[in-house]
């Protein structure tokens, strides 16, 4: 959202209170004609009340001195006035609405762009910078910049009211205005910094805090976890853990507001000691005779009139939360751009999506060189100088116990974190550079309520449909094929749409991949996608994918070591390092870490199937 607006304009906003100013200066780079015609309008409606009141005067002197032509010229007024307004209103209200638009899209683009700033996913992960992304997302959810615009302009509007009131009532005397404003401007002030306690607190402050009630009430209303709650008979408890987290959220928030709350005591305090020394002397004045009726209604008018100084109310309120959420995103923004720092550098540029599919690219290296990572938060790196070097062609199993660091290698080479030191490389390129070359499936794949064509090939092209089709037949979804279209949503819910099972969903997570293998991925990298498949079926499958990457670069990672067995080569990893290195026969040979641990899953694997056999 930042941008440069014009001197001028920086100049002018610097006098407006901080949420004009925010909200205007955005406006004004977004549509300046529109912007410009709301403003002129706002400001011509904003002295059009101060007519009345003085119209209305006129005309009370009139008939109090039963002078007719007075009468009827004051009455003409109003009827000009009547008819400028509503069609000033009219403009206003086009010129509003094509601002209006605008705005909400960009802050829709602003905050998309926020998010995926960072091609890495720690800003993701990080709970701090998480927690301030969903408090800006919730504000958009919650519509909070569909009335930006209108806010902005309203209260404009009241403001030149008010210094139109102010400015008449000087005609009269010249302390009535800077008593009242003053009254005004320390009850204005008191009540915005009162909202901006409020509004940063649930724009930022507790968002982080809010994550885990929140968290709580979906597991007790949405069905998820709704089974289990009632099996276990866990509701009771869950909703105790639910009130006590949402109140102690509340309570520092009620704490907060009620510190805020003294100084608005004060402001409001003001505002009466203001208003009771004006209308006590207009009282005066009026008993003693010294102004006429007209006066004295312009005066009360007037001085009622100086209440639009104050933006207060739902419009004002609407204001302070419009104001505060675009500077969160702002700062958002600013802080997420810190983090592109590892985008590709110079003389690496990111790759433009091939659009020829009819030349296959050839395979090409993988290399970690004396890589080191550690995860936000965490205080030991998870790896080490980690050293790996993959030919081309080559088809390398990464096997190792939980934790060990297997798929912090595989998010490295995704390009979806960076390494703290040391260097990944595709190709001789870094990760973020060549993205599009590699196929990539984790265990945790994305399931979209999209169709079945989308969920593979993430586009609508139809003359892609055979090699979609051959995709999930190589991923063992044929059966899909036979009773679904590729136009299918995979979601109930969907005119049509269908539930897949997990094992189902497998099969066309591994889909996508060897689609995008087949459109000119270079790498296939298989983070333990097939999790959920009994042994047999994801030793099968792996010996498949290894057939049909056959000649192309290609890295699994499985705590499976039976489904791995023909891979080229096998590493093992261990506290973040490699500790063997070679293929199944010589590890075997080698007897150490991984030859145990196949043993052992291969007594477990003849157990099971005996036990299967015997019950069948």
């Amino acid at each position: 959202m930042s941008g440069g607006t014009g001197r001028w304009w920086d100049r002018l906003s610097r006098l407006w209170p901080q949420n004009l100013a925010t909200l205007g200066r955005t406006f004004f780079r977004l549509a300046p004609g529109p912007t410009l015609g709301c403003t002129a309008t706002t400001l011509v409606l904003g002295v059009l009340p101060v007519f009345v009141m003085i119209t209305s005067g006129r005309l009370v002197d009139a008939v109090a001195a039963a002078d007719v032509t007075a009468a009827l010229t004051a009455l003409a007024w109003f009827g000009g006035l009547s008819v400028i307004s509503p069609v000033l209103a009219a403009i206003h209200n086009v010129a509003q609405a094509e601002l209006s638009r605008r705005f909400v899209v960009e802050v829709e683009r602003s905050l998309v762009a926020a998010a995926l700033a960072p091609t890495t996913i720690g800003h993701l992960e990080d709970p701090r910078l998480k927690g301030r992304i969903d408090g800006v997302a919730e504000a958009h959810r919650e519509g909070v910049q569909l009335v930006a615009v209108t806010a902005v302009f309203t209260v404009l509007r009241w403001r030149v009211s008010g210094v139109a009131a102010a400015i008449l009532l000087l005609q009269y005397s010249w302390w009535i205005a800077p008593v009242l404003v003053t009254g005004y401007l320390i009850f204005t002030g008191m009540f915005r910094r009162w909202l901006a306690t409020i509004y940063a607190d649930l724009d930022e402050a507790v968002a982080d805090q809010r994550r885990r009630p929140e968290y709580l009430r979906r597991l007790l209303m949405e069905p998820a976890g709704a089974k289990e709650l009632r099996i276990f008979a866990a509701v009771p408890w869950l909703d105790a853990r639910f009130g006590e987290s949402w109140q102690a959220v509340m309570s520092g928030l009620w704490r907060r507001r009620g510190r805020a709350a003294g100084p608005l005591l004060l402001g409001i305090l003001a505002l009466l000691i203001a208003y009771a020394i004006v209308f006590g002397w207009l009282g005066w004045t009026a008993i003693a005779g010294v102004l006429g009726a007209g006066a004295v209604v312009v005066i009360i008018q007037a001085a009622n009139g100086l209440e639009s100084l104050s933006s207060y109310g739902d419009v004002g309120a609407q204001l302070s939360r419009s104001g505060s959420a675009l500077r969160q995103l702002d700062a958002l923004e600013h802080d997420l751009d810190r983090q592109t720092e590892n985008e590709p550098a110079e003389g690496e540029p990111a790759e433009e999506p091939d659009h020829d599919h009819s030349v296959r690219r050839s395979a090409v290296t993988v290399a970690f060189d004396a890589v080191s990572f550690r995860y936000p938060g965490r205080a030991e790196p998870t790896l080490r100088d980690f050293a790996l070097d993959v030919p081309e062609g080559q088809a390398l199993a990464i096997v190792g116990e939980n934790g060990a660091g297997k798929s912090t290698c595989i998010k490295l080479l995704a390009g979806l974190y960076a390494p703290d030191s040391g260097r990944v490389t595709i190709g001789g390129r870094s990760p973020l550079a060549g993205r599009r070359r590699a196929a990539v499936i984790f265990q945790d794949f994305g399931r979209y309520e999209l169709s079945l064509r989308q969920n593979v090939a993430f586009r609508d092209d139809r003359d892609d449909d055979r090699a979609i089709e051959a995709a999930l037949a190589a991923a063992g979804a044929e059966e899909l094929l036979t009773r679904l279209t590729l136009d299918t949503v995979l979601a109930a819910g969907y005119p049509d749409g269908t539930e897949l099972s997990g094992g189902q969903w497998q099969r066309v997570a591994l889909a996508r991949a060897l689609y995008a293998l087949d459109r000119g991925a270079e790498v296939l990298i298989l983070d333990e996608p097939t999790a959920a498949l009994d042994i047999r079926a994801e030793t099968e499958l792996f010996e498949r994918l290894l057939e049909v990457s056959r000649g192309r670069t290609s890295i699994l990672v499985s705590h499976r070591l039976n489904s791995v067995r023909h891979a080229d080569r096998i590493v093992v990893i261990d506290g973040g390092r490699i500790t063997e290195d070679g293929d199944h026969a010589s590890l075997l040979a080698a007897d150490g870490a991984y030859a145990r641990m196949f043993r052992l899953q291969a007594r477990r694997f003849v157990t099971a199937e005996a036990e299967g056999d015997h019950d069948a």
